[in-house]
């Protein structure tokens, strides 16, 4: 089965942005403390080894994304509760990207593969 075009979209998207955010972080890292950029690094490798997992049709890198997001989400608010109304446009973001990858095609595309492997006789 053919990678959904969303999924494809979606992963790229990730990965980019990671690679584009990593910069940001590193170019700043003199304005926020340690702990701060820690997570920022922590969130990028969270997204690139998503990216990097949808599009290799691993049902894991979805729920990775998603699971990584809200925990750093929740982190966001806890540090910086003044944050969570500036969250906004993420959290919209976030429930977009969330929506085409639980999508019955994005579904089918990273089931498929599980059951392909189930199938596949052991070596």
């Amino acid at each position: 089965m053919e990678r959904p075009t969303s999924v494809s979209v979606i992963a790229w998207g990730l990965l980019v942005m990671s690679w584009l955010s990593f910069f940001a972080a590193a170019n700043s890292i003199q304005m926020m403390a340690l702990f701060q950029f820690a997570i920022i690094v922590i969130a990028i490798l969270m997204n690139v080894v998503s990216g990097i997992a949808m599009l290799n049709r691993f049902n894991w890198g979805r729920l990775l994304y998603v699971g990584s997001t809200l925990v750093f989400v929740v982190i966001e608010i806890l540090i910086s509760p003044m944050n969570a109304v500036m969250m906004t446009p993420r959290l919209l973001i976030f429930a977009i990207i969330t929506f085409f990858l639980f999508r019955p095609k994005a579904n089918e595309y990273f089931l498929k593969k599980n059951a392909a492997d189930a199938q596949e006789p052991a070596k």
